[in-house]
């Protein structure tokens, strides 16, 4: 099922060139592992030979917009500058995800507080489904207050994901960081695209100590958080009023990690202009991939930076580098 695909900007995606694309989708095996050159004493016939280190492709989802925040298509390989650690690396390839699978976890703020906007949230969130393609696309649903829980589990059926949104109910606190990370739990199960879309009220119940293990899991994950807060004391300062400003300053910290975005919506907007706004990010992204240089000595991932060729265009993705696979 599709609708109306709305211009807007979001995280990151991509599409893999011949074989690799059944990896990128999660539909085949992984490719081989890329060895390590020879040390100079093998390449010259030497007696001692040194270990071989395999090197498996990585996959790096990258959103590309302009100075007006719009998806930029058609971009090459030679576009994108990728840098691990203080290491440039080679690309592969560099393509566009539009035709890739990609798994969507919603998760919606239940508390108390959301008694009278649960209605308006679930049909915004529904035409976020409505973009997806049904038997291609996969999402699941989660629920938080006072507790997060998962409402529905992962699935190609999205029509069993719409009909969850509108059994939702409202109670309880708001466990804003644990439903972030127990969310991601259940996405970091996905292979290939995937990206978490999380509306709340702006609560935050469950302190700093639940912050930090929230900040490590979305590192840890390397997937897009898109986080939508209905608060008017955030809409109207764009989340930079005094009594907020440490909330707000985690919010992007999370939503930076994960290469995702924070939108502020006031209680008298339409959320559902920004459910397909994201929907049409989701779309345009870029699947970089390159076997990792530089990882070799200590075998970890480092910090990524993307930059590109052409002025004026801006990429965001995760900000250190994905697992090779």
């Amino acid at each position: 099922m599709r609708g109306e695909k709305a211009p807007g900007v979001w995280i990151v995606g991509a599409a893999l060139a011949g074989s690799l694309a059944l990896a990128a989708a999660g539909t085949g095996e992984p490719p081989p592992p890329k060895p390590a050159p020879p040390s100079s004493q093998e390449a010259e016939g030497g007696g001692r030979f040194g270990e071989t280190v395999e090197v498996r492709l990585a996959e790096l989802y990258v959103v590309v917009t302009d100075a007006a925040g719009r998806p930029v298509p058609g971009l090459a390989k030679s576009d994108f500058v990728v840098r691990e650690g203080d290491v440039a690396q080679t690309l592969e390839s560099a393509t566009d995800s539009r035709e890739l699978p990609i798994t969507v976890g919603l998760a919606v703020d239940t508390s108390a507080s959301m008694f009278a906007k649960l209605g308006v949230v679930a049909n915004a969130a529904r035409g976020l489904l409505e973009g997806l393609s049904r038997g291609r696309d996969r999402a699941f649903l989660v629920g938080f207050g006072p507790r997060p829980e998962l409402v529905e589990p992962t699935t190609g059926d999205l029509f069993e994901v719409s009909d969850a949104l509108a059994g939702l109910e409202a109670s309880g606190t708001t466990p804003l960081w644990a439903s972030i990370t127990y969310s991601l739990g259940e996405l970091e199960k996905a292979r290939g695209k995937r990206a978490l879309v999380l509306l709340s009220d702006g609560a935050d119940d469950d302190g700093s100590r639940a912050f930090a293990d929230c900040y490590r899991k979305v590192r840890s994950v390397g997937a897009p958080v898109y986080l939508v807060i209905v608060n008017n004391e955030a809409a109207r300062s764009s989340g930079r009023d005094f009594q907020t400003r440490l909330f707000i300053s985690r919010l992007e910290r999370v939503a930076k990690a994960g290469g995702g975005r924070v939108y502020f919506v006031s209680t008298r907007e339409d959320v559902g202009p920004v459910y397909r706004q994201i929907e049409a990010e989701l779309r345009s992204a870029y699947l970089l991939t390159y076997y990792p240089q530089g990882r070799a000595a200590s075998g970890e991932p480092g910090p990524v930076a993307v930059a590109l060729a052409r002025r004026g265009l801006k990429a965001r993705t995760v900000s250190s580098a994905p697992p090779a696979r």
